[in-house]
């Protein structure tokens, strides 16, 4: 399922996909949810058909805080589908309008390089510099699974669970502020952060509802662009994009700068531009583990 990113704050339009058993899936037009990690109704927009088969244009948003949504497409009583995944974030590592003025122009054209496919990129980029360094340049969704104590007072670092849009470590660092516990939103004046551990003074991290578990939804992250992460970002991606329409599954090619290869996006694999590997290194944050 693939995930847009969105900006707090925004309202966007996006086009998701649907399949039937591997096929396009276009009669009847569907009605359209989108919905949280708990399967709570968010928004109900229009999905307005395009041209080509299964394929659908939303307008969504805004949104008011960094969190996690799927899109639903319901095309009968029998049958309903995860279209599309949103991630609403605090920030973006770097405009459109960045990219495409960024070395010369190097990514200014439109039908080459269309928006869909810098957001993209930015996307993966956002991703992989988290999994290199350890943090988040830009603020992000988390909700870790915990298991109760009954106290006001409970570690992140026992989580024996987490969802969110990142396989890296950054959301063990740069907590900014706590969303929710147990799925119901909290007074942030009620809620302390020191480091991992976190102290809810209006209530205690027991089960509730039915479950077994304590859930924290939680925004982490740097929350303004520093260092110049952007230009690492942007010199990132000017070095992506030519190449990324290859196939993913492939780990090895060639081009004017000489034969490479490469491994999936988001593991932390080291960059083809020494000055980006040089920022990771000083910027890195990761555990070391012996």
């Amino acid at each position: 399922m693939n995930v847009t990113q969105l900006l707090t704050g925004q309202a966007a339009r996006i086009t998701v996909r649907a399949f039937a058993d591997g096929d396009p899936a276009t009669e009847p037009v569907p009605t359209c949810k989108i919905v949280d990690l708990d399967g709570n109704d968010v928004a109900s927009p229009q999905a307005t058909p395009r041209p080509d088969p299964g394929v659908y244009t939303l307008e969504v948003g805004p949104f008011d805080q960094v969190a996690m949504y799927r899109v639903q497409l319901t095309f009968s009583e029998e049958f309903t589908v995860d279209a599309a995944g949103i991630e609403v974030v605090g920030n973006f590592l770097f405009g459109i309008h960045d990219a495409r003025t960024f070395q010369d122009g190097k990514l200014a054209d439109e039908t080459q390089f269309p928006d869909a496919v810098i957001a993209a990129e930015r996307a993966r980029i956002t991703d992989w510099l988290e999994a290199r360094t350890g943090r988040s340049w830009v603020p992000r969704f988390r909700r870790v699974t915990l298991v109760p104590n009954g106290r006001h007072t409970i570690s992140l670092l026992d989580a024996v669970g987490d969802q969110g849009p990142s396989g890296g470590e950054g959301h063990l660092r740069d907590i900014n502020r706590i969303v929710a516990i147990n799925g119901e939103p909290v007074d942030p004046d009620s809620v302390d952060v020191d480091g991992w551990q976190v102290t809810w003074w209006d209530g205690r991290f027991q089960a509730s509802g039915g479950k077994r578990r304590v859930t924290i939804d939680y925004e982490y992250g740097v929350p303004h662009l520093r260092g110049g992460v952007d230009r690492i970002a942007l010199l990132e991606l000017a070095d992506r994009l030519p190449t990324s329409r290859l196939n993913r599954a492939a780990t090895s090619s060639s081009d004017d700068l000489g034969s490479y290869g490469w491994e999936p996006q988001n593991n932390g694999r080291p960059s083809r531009i020494p000055e980006v590997n040089e920022w990771c290194r000083q910027e890195d944050r990761r555990f070391v583990v012996a």
